[in-house]
């Protein structure tokens, strides 16, 4: 991320809440590694029907969920951004399906009709920290 681009969100999280010393620091370096994309994105292109500006909304506010440093699902899209009348409910599948997420887990929940159905719960790729390597056994 450019640097004035890690000043302007640092000064809207100071606004919302104080920061200790060592968490802005520490928040100013990952905000600084991430590796984000200029400009629309590309799948939208010229496409502006219901279904592709629903994932869009759907998956930008997903990341700004993960920004904040918690797990995101799909319950938790669908309960802040309902999906419209107009478009099926197939594409919902279509939210986490892009490069910057990465399934981290799983949660088990109960519907309505008394059934239980497990979902997947993500994150940034960027926010996931590489396992360290083991110079005994990693020699790729």
């Amino acid at each position: 991320m450019r640097d004035d681009h890690v000043e302007q969100v640092m000064a809207v999280m100071k606004g919302v809440a104080p920061l200790r010393p060592q968490v802005e620091h520490m928040l100013r370096e990952r905000l600084s590694d991430l590796d984000l994309k200029s400009g629309r994105a590309s799948y939208l292109g010229k496409k502006r029907d219901p279904k592709s500006v629903w994932i869009s909304t759907a998956r930008k506010w997903a990341r700004n969920v993960c920004l904040m440093g918690k797990e995101v699902n799909i319950e938790m899209v669908l309960e802040r951004n309902p999906l419209p009348p107009t478009v099926d409910k197939r594409a919902i599948g279509g939210v986490f399906k892009h490069p910057d997420f990465a399934r981290v887990g799983d949660i088990r929940t109960k519907r309505s009709d008394g059934r239980y159905k497990t979902i997947g719960s993500f994150r940034l790729k960027s926010q996931i920290p590489e396992p360290a390597k083991d110079a005994i056994t990693d020699w790729g």
